[in-house]
């Protein structure tokens, strides 16, 4: 029968590598909170000010707008009736291979009759001359050329083992 009490041999080693982790997480937390907030980059100090003339426009801009948090709804369902008001346009812009686009591009073949051009007088038919066909001699069709065959695998030479000599 198997001993009820026996436990696994690496456990304590697991143990062991967790209470490491978990060392290395308390060392740190105290280093970060004491060492954490000190500034080594010598072009920190330019950018803090750059954010902070940023945020300075940012608030500037949002207080002339006359967004104050809580406070926009006026200025914002003024906005909205605005939007509300203007009449709806169609859009010259068609989305490429939609039926518009398409209907597009086929009235942009088919030239336009200038109005410049003096119309066909229509007292005068115009009678096609008859259209002979040469005398030629028919043409065999060429065969296509034959794809090229793929090239022959390379394979080394198989050499089979030489007996091993028999023990004595």
């Amino acid at each position: 029968m198997s001993d009820s009490a026996h436990t696994h041999p690496t456990a304590p080693g697991f143990v062991w590598i967790l209470a490491s982790f978990a060392a290395f997480a308390v060392v740190t937390v105290l280093v970060q909170s004491n060492f954490g907030n000190d500034i080594s980059d010598p072009a920190a100090k330019g950018r803090l000010e750059n954010k902070k003339e940023i945020l300075e426009a940012q608030t500037a801009l949002v207080a002339k707008m006359n967004l104050v948090q809580g406070k926009s709804a006026e200025s914002l369902t003024k906005a909205v009736e605005t939007i509300k008001a203007m009449k709806p346009t169609t859009s010259t812009i068609a989305v490429p291979g939609s039926p518009t686009q398409l209907k597009q591009a086929a009235a942009a073949a088919v030239p336009a009759a200038s109005p410049t051009a003096p119309a066909a007088p229509a007292t005068t038919p115009v009678v096609p001359a008859p259209v002979t066909a040469p005398a030629t001699t028919p043409t065999v069709p060429v065969p296509a050329p034959k794809p090229a065959a793929p090239p022959a695998p390379v394979t080394a030479p198989v050499v089979p083992p030489s007996p091993a000599a028999p023990a004595k």
